[in-house]
């Protein structure tokens, strides 16, 4: 067994002047749900047509399941780039047989894959007449059809009703419960946050982030500090190592520090050296404070 799943090393798309990817690298490990996450123009949907031979790489390179691109490697690729794109006027059924047909599968495994997205008791009714929501999971269906090892979707909830992004947000849980790789785009955290274990981050094309959901999460804490003297609190909290990553926002110095410490051990390293506390407060931010500061901060 590959121990990646897929491993990019640089990868790039340049229209010009445009830097659309920019020195993308990253690795995916069999099992995980990854998260593509960035706000729209953010070259999430480049990055995937790239990695599906849809659009090709300016510069950079990448393996899928220890391979290099090839037709053999993209049949065990199943993917969602775009809005589904059926014919209105057949069933379910007939068009995943026409699905099936172009990647020569069986049309046995069409009710099987039905059910997986609770399409099966509708697998005779037009395309015509499904939600927006069944719609999508028919075009999930459609991906999954032939069993591929990895799912790509491309935004799978855009322009969907709550219970349609419902729907659809369980179905992905679902296929990822059966040990389905998944890479997700979407410029949508609520969405990143429920179903995903790894994320990355993208802005302008530039990765920004990459790492675990929980990670970001959980492991920044900000402690809040005033006292008397100010110009002493920042002298003492510069020659700390575990305190020294502060910054002042109006009359309030904040810290950053990771979840191991707590604000009894900054308390006593301030009395120990002099310092008068005013406001001492512990404030644990958000995945979606950190997702902001980071698209704030990178230029």
């Amino acid at each position: 067994m590959e121990d990646y799943i897929l491993e990019v090393e640089n990868l790039s798309k340049h229209y010009g002047k445009l830097k659309a990817v920019d020195n993308l690298s990253f690795k995916l490990e069999r099992g995980e749900v990854y998260g593509i996450l960035g706000p729209n123009g953010s070259g999430k949907t480049t990055t995937l047509a790239m990695l599906i031979d849809v659009v090709k790489k300016s510069s950079g390179s990448f393996s899928w399941l220890g391979n290099s691109a090839g037709d053999n490697t993209r049949k065990r690729i199943g993917s969602m780039l775009e809005k589904p794109n059926f014919y209105d006027y057949l069933s379910a059924v007939d068009n995943l047989k026409i699905v099936a047909e172009i990647r020569g599968v069986d049309y046995s495994e069409i009710d099987d894959v039905l059910e997986q997205v609770g399409l099966l008791e509708r697998k005779k009714s037009r395309f015509k007449t499904y939600s927006l929501g069944m719609k999508q999971r028919l075009a999930i269906g459609a991906a999954i059809l032939g069993k591929p090892e990895v799912l790509i979707l491309d935004e799978p909830t855009n322009g969907l009703d709550p219970e349609g992004i419902a729907e659809v947000r369980n179905l992905i849980k679902k296929l990822a419960a059966d040990n389905k790789t998944i890479i997700l785009a979407s410029h949508l955290l609520d969405e990143v946050q429920k179903v995903c274990t790894k994320m990355l981050v993208l802005k302008k094309g530039v990765k920004i982030f990459q790492g675990s959901v929980n990670g970001l999460e959980k492991d920044k804490m900000i402690i809040e500090i005033m006292a008397d003297d100010m110009e002493l609190l920042k002298n003492v909290l510069s020659q700390s190592v575990d305190f020294n990553n502060f910054k002042q926002v109006n009359q309030i110095i904040q810290i950053e520090v990771n979840s191991n410490i707590n604000k009894t051990a900054l308390s006593t390293y301030l009395f120990e050296n002099k310092v008068m506390v005013s406001h001492l407060a512990v404030k644990q931010e958000s995945l979606e404070e950190n997702i902001f500061e980071l698209l704030k901060e990178t230029k």
